[in-house]
């Protein structure tokens, strides 16, 4: 008997063995199992986020070319674009990338395309300022046949929206013979742009001691010092700082215009790369942008009156697309004042073309079109107002689809 009981106790122990551990290695296994579908799930999650992040598109500042030696200038030069290269002292103003949008878009309806290569017009072509960048209430423009009924259309609408006469419009030629002809195939056009802003800043800056500048001396300069009305550091925002010949600072005005202020060593060859470098740089800074008690700002005072006639543009020709076309004047001026209170800045363009239509043919006598799917063909669906389709199909096989 209890021979008997000791084999039942061996075998009962040795089943309850066997289920342990069928057990333990089940549910290690499943333990494993999730541990490892976990970890797949992260790495999925990290490989897909790096992914994203490779796929961002970030400026690459580091590929901008920086002039190294600069042309020298020992005057304001006026440069028509925002991609033109630079010289020492530039300025530039978008009135004459207004005029010269006009005639593209508005009269000849493409890009001219002059006989030789004019470096000027390859960049106005560029349209790399349009009047989508500035309000209405800022500027005036006008294009037309040109008579003196456009020229007195012109000087009342300025004075009207500005309170202003032109400098260039009497530095044009108004003669009889330098008219719109009223000739069959040929028009005279005149393009006409005027920008007026005028801008306070919130609070006064200081006026400062007269300092120098390089190497010149008795500048003015407004800014802040130490007794200055503390209200003023909040209508400077810092950019970014560097060290003291390198940084970006603005300055608000009254009418939410910004005045970016960039110093450095060596500048990018146009203005739009320097404001471009600039932007990328004040978005990745992440030091201190509050304008401190501590910090210093010093800016000198500025004023020009500078007027820019575009000989290399007159007398060139250009294709369009009914003839060709000449340009017979163009010119500019810009006038800026910038003081402790704010500024003003005032810029005209004009410019006078003549269009020569070609020899008008009789038109070409018209064929009947045949829009016959019987051939490969895509078929999209599109919902009305929507930009994109929301079914696309190719057909090659008609036999799967019918």
């Amino acid at each position: 008997m209890l021979k008997f009981l000791g084999k039942a106790f061996l075998i009962i122990a040795l089943i309850a063995a066997t289920v342990y551990g069928w057990i333990y290695f089940t549910v290690k296994a499943d333990v494993e199992e999730n541990k490892n579908r976990e970890n797949m799930i992260v790495d999925e999650t990290v490989e897909e986020t790096e992914k994203e992040v490779e796929g961002e598109e970030e400026i690459d500042i580091s590929k901008i070319e920086v002039v190294d030696k600069e042309e020298k200038s020992d005057k304001l030069n006026v440069v028509p674009t925002l991609v033109d290269t630079l010289t020492t002292n530039s300025a530039w103003c978008g009135t004459m990338q207004l005029i010269w949008n006009d005639m593209i878009d508005e009269v000849i309806g493409t890009k001219p395309v002059f006989e030789e290569s004019l470096p000027i017009a390859e960049n106005l072509n560029k349209q790399t300022f349009t009047a989508n960048d500035l309000s209405e209430k800022y500027y005036y423009k006008k294009y037309g046949i040109k008579n003196l009924d456009l020229k007195a259309e012109i000087e009342k609408g300025i004075k009207d929206k500005f309170g202003e006469t032109s400098d260039v419009l009497d530095k044009i030629d108004w003669s009889s013979n330098a008219l719109d002809p009223e000739t069959a195939g040929v028009d005279r056009y005149l393009f006409y742009a005027m920008l007026k802003r005028e801008f306070e800043f919130p609070i006064e800056f200081d006026i400062l001691d007269k300092g120098k500048f390089g190497v010149q001396d008795n500048v003015n300069y407004f800014g802040v010092e130490s007794s200055t009305n503390k209200k003023v550091d909040n209508q400077l925002n810092v950019l970014y700082y560097e060290n003291e010949d390198d940084f970006a600072i603005e300055i608000e005005t009254k009418d939410s215009d910004r005045i970016v202020l960039v110093r450095k060593d060596k500048f990018e060859t146009n203005f739009k790369d320097i404001y471009n470098v600039a932007k990328a740089r004040a978005n990745s800074y992440e030091g201190n942008k509050v304008f401190d008690a501590i910090d210093t700002f010093k800016m000198p005072n500025l004023e020009f009156d500078v007027l820019r006639n575009y000989d290399e543009l007159v007398g060139k020709s250009f294709k369009t697309p009914d003839g060709m076309g000449e340009i017979n004047a163009a010119m500019q001026t810009i006038k800026l004042k910038l003081d402790n209170k704010g500024g003003e800045i005032k810029s005209e363009a004009v410019m006078d073309v003549t269009f020569t239509s070609s020899i008008i043919l009789e038109p070409e006598k018209k064929e009947p079109r045949h829009f016959n799917c019987d051939e490969e063909f895509v078929m999209f669906l599109v919902e009305d107002g929507k930009e994109n389709p929301y079914f696309a199909v190719k057909v090659d096989d008609i036999t799967l689809f019918q």
